[in-house]
């Protein structure tokens, strides 16, 4: 379990303050998938700005 899963399995078990209805094992991949492709767009994107603004800066072009 992940840093975050364990507190998160005892206080769903002990209390209830923490309720899931109808969750799926897709909404889970579904929403981890949607959230790693919207960190690499915009790792690229950012990457991509900053390379275009270094561009020329360097010896030799």
């Amino acid at each position: 379990m992940s840093g975050l899963s364990l507190p998160e399995h005892f206080i769903e078990k002990y209390t209830h303050l923490i309720q899931y209805h109808h969750w799926h094992w897709y909404y889970t991949c579904i929403s981890l998938c949607a959230t790693l492709w919207l960190s690499r767009l915009f790792y690229t994107l950012f990457f991509r700005i900053k390379r275009s603004r270094t561009d020329g800066d360097f010896a030799g072009q």
